[in-house]
């Protein structure tokens, strides 16, 4: 599988479970898969702030 992401303009929340969702499924199927991207409109990590959007990495790193 290729790279996923939910992007900034949806609520985190929401971002989290797709996030989750769709990683757990590839696994599952046993797809590696990686994430869109480090730290921009998909970021996982917020470079104005210097750290990491909690949420979203405990589901890409549970």
């Amino acid at each position: 599988m290729g790279e996923f992401g939910a992007y900034e303009k949806a609520e985190m929340n929401s971002r989290v479970l797709w996030t989750n969702y769709v990683a757990r499924q590839a696994e599952v199927r046993s797809f590696s898969w990686a994430y869109w991207e480090f730290c921009a409109g998909f970021g996982v990590y917020d470079k104005y702030q210097s750290k990491w959007r909690s949420q979203l990495l405990k589901v890409l790193i549970p």
